[in-house]
């Protein structure tokens, strides 16, 4: 006899079971910081953390970050340069209704800016002499993706509105002190302030969508243990359970029970909101 071969099936988007939503804005935020927040979490985790994986941390980066810094006060001061310039040509042409005036550079107020770039160039060089060579070129003990260990001494803060856990210290804790030295700096004229509580805030969120990323996983993962328990019960033999299935389905009992190993592995479909 001739069996027929059923595995294109699997590649059928049969009729989604379960509905779901998700907010996009939310997402899409998340998605956006998500995408460049790698050198705002290295810019404080140079200082936070330790013992790196080899492929997470990496020197180059951090002389990426280093120039890239270091060219922002020259890009600024032509930007206002120009911004200066034109107003006064501006102004000038409608009958002088301003005295021109010289421009002049803020340079103190950059001196926290680079004070931060040889901090951090000096730790960055301190966590590359920490990853020392191995005897072999791939090694099982070590995970080179490594985020780095937390300080110890965010462990030992004890606070009454909220929990001293991993997710906090990541989310809240590690940036938080940065935050503030950044408002302080801003208070007193210094422009880096800005920056580093722009980074600060990248930081706390970037962390806030990786656990919100995780977090949907597992439930993806659940959801799908969920409809392989009760989709026999549900899409065979037409009993309530914990999911409903919405379409036409076969008369014949026989019929939905071929189909069910198919039906079964279909992921939920999220509605947006």
């Amino acid at each position: 006899m001739k069996t027929q071969d059923n595995s294109h099936l699997q590649k059928l988007n049969i009729r989604r079971t379960n509905g779901g939503r998700v907010n996009l804005l939310k997402y899409n935020i998340f998605g956006m910081l998500t995408g460049f927040a790698s050198y705002h979490r290295l810019m404080i985790e140079v200082f936070t953390r330790k013992n790196f994986g080899e492929r997470y941390f990496n020197l180059a980066s951090a002389l990426t970050v280093a120039i890239f810094l270091a060219m922002l006060p020259v890009a600024f001061t032509y930007i206002q340069y120009g911004i200066h310039i034109n107003t006064m040509r501006v102004y000038g042409g409608l009958g002088g209704m301003v005295e021109p005036q010289e421009f002049k550079v803020k340079w103190w107020a950059y001196i926290s800016w680079y004070a931060f770039i040889a901090l951090f160039l000096k730790y960055s060089w301190k966590h590359k002499k920490a990853q020392r060579p191995t005897k072999s070129l791939f090694d099982f003990t070590k995970y080179s993706q490594y985020d780095g260990d937390i300080h110890p001494i965010f462990r030992e803060q004890k606070f009454s509105f909220i929990e001293t856990n991993t997710k906090n210290i990541e989310c809240y804790f590690e940036p938080a002190p940065f935050f503030i030295c950044g408002f302080f700096l801003a208070l007193i004229g210094q422009y880096f302030g800005w920056f580093l509580m722009l980074s600060s805030i990248v930081y706390c969120v970037s962390y806030i969508a990786a656990y919100e990323a995780s977090k949907h996983d597992l439930l993806s993962q659940i959801d799908q243990i969920i409809l392989n328990e009760d989709m026999e019960k549900v899409f065979v033999k037409g009993m309530a359970g914990r999911v409903k299935y919405r379409g036409i389905v076969p008369d014949s009992e026989d019929e939905r029970r071929q189909l069910l190993p198919f039906v079964a592995n279909v992921t939920p479909v999220l509605a947006v909101s």
